[in-house]
């Protein structure tokens, strides 16, 4: 038992396993709210803390998988090329959407925040919540921020938009593909793309298209807002 725990492999099946039970529970029960990476997060705690198994164990295979990250997401490249002239017509559409989503999601972080009396260091590890964990993890060590709360925040973010955006362009009637994508990719990232995914083709390709945008944006404009804080 130890020798397999104490294998690599013990992370990657785990990791796996758990993803695949979260799908087909979404699946089985119609709930396209619940992702896979929530139930498969929960299941890998349970199972780590019922054998009181140490996280480090679960990481050495943990971080094969996340190796393989960034080359899976050149995925994306395809139905971002299939549509290609929509996002051509519609890039300055985009753009609005991603400056206007940005600025507008740090300063009501921020106003929101002072409002609790939530100290600077979290306000500041709140600020990347809405790019991807790369971009996140280094904007939050240039401002001075708690980097492991900022991950957390970043996690949070996408699970939301994932959960939650579908149901929030039912009950608003929002039917414009490209809203649709922008407010995913620009709101919640790699989540709110997978979810876009699901909604359409256009849709995700306007959402992966956002998230490069909208990390540009993030590493320019948070380190100017930050001054006013």
């Amino acid at each position: 038992m130890q020798i397999i725990i104490n294998s690599p492999l013990f992370g990657i099946f785990l990791t796996i396993i758990t993803f695949i039970i979260g799908y087909e529970i979404q699946v089985k029960l119609g709930l396209k709210f619940l992702s896979p990476m929530v139930t498969s997060s929960v299941l890998i705690i349970l199972v780590l803390l019922f054998f009181k198994i140490p996280y480090s164990n679960y990481k050495i295979g943990a971080d094969i998988i996340t190796f393989f990250v960034a080359p899976a997401t050149v995925v994306l490249a395809v139905p971002l090329y299939k549509n290609l002239e929509i996002i051509k017509k519609y890039f300055l559409q985009i753009l609005l959407g991603c400056i206007v989503g940005i600025s507008i999601g740090v300063i009501i972080g921020i106003f929101l925040c002072n409002i609790f009396g939530i100290n600077k260091e979290i306000i500041l590890s709140m600020l990347p919540k809405s790019v991807t964990s790369a971009i996140g993890y280094e904007i939050s060590k240039k401002i001075g921020a708690i980097t492991e709360i900022a991950m957390v925040f970043i996690v949070i973010c996408g699970i939301i938009g994932y959960s939650v955006g579908e149901i929030i362009f039912k009950i608003f009637k929002i039917d414009d593909k490209v809203a649709k994508g922008v407010a995913l990719g620009s709101c919640s990232h790699v989540l709110g793309t997978a979810k876009a995914m699901e909604i359409g083709e256009i849709e995700g390709s306007i959402a992966t298209v956002s998230i490069s945008i909208s990390g540009i944006l993030a590493v320019i404009l948070i380190p100017l807002i930050i001054n006013f804080i």
